[in-house]
């Protein structure tokens, strides 16, 4: 009984060690729900209807920008590297 208890330990603390990493991936996850009705908006409102391929594409064009955004100058290295490398931009 007492050999198993090294492998329930770790299986605990592993299990544990899960938890506090998820609530930090949450906060970006709350962050991008809170733009979700921005990007909604201004998509409503260049005329593109829930469901098309148009407002899909509006809401693709946004959270690309948003991604970007948080990117900052790491975006702009890749972007260059990638460009350097297949002679194109990456897009």
């Amino acid at each position: 009984m007492y050999r198993y208890a090294p492998i329930l330990l770790a299986v605990l603390l592993t299990g544990c060690a899960g938890s506090s990493s998820s609530e930090q991936n949450q906060q970006p996850q709350m962050q991008a729900a809170a733009a979700e009705p921005d990007d909604d908006t201004k998509c409503q409102s260049q005329g593109f209807q829930p469901g098309s391929s148009d407002y899909a594409q509006c809401r693709k064009k946004l959270d690309f920008e948003h991604i970007k955004a948080e990117m900052g100058d790491t975006y702009s290295e890749r972007e260059g590297t990638i460009k350097a490398l297949l002679g194109r931009p990456p897009f």
